[in-house]
């Protein structure tokens, strides 16, 4: 196995074959990210979560 401290999770991550780990998430796929993290969190009744995550995606497809 490979020790590699990752660039995304900040966490030394012991690998086979790998470079990075698999939390990185890029800037392109966020809001698809933000609607899925959205359905979720209605779908367990946490309402705060989600008006913060509708906000974020809001910031992100308007600007502030």
């Amino acid at each position: 196995m490979k020790n590699i401290q990752c660039k995304h999770c900040q966490n030394s991550c012991k690998t086979i074959g790998k470079s990075e780990c698999d939390k990185y998430n890029s800037i392109a796929s966020r809001p698809e990210q933000l609607k899925n993290e959205i359905k979720e969190a209605y779908r367990i009744e946490n309402y705060e979560l989600a008006k913060k995550l509708e906000d974020e995606l809001f910031k992100f497809n308007y600007g502030t």
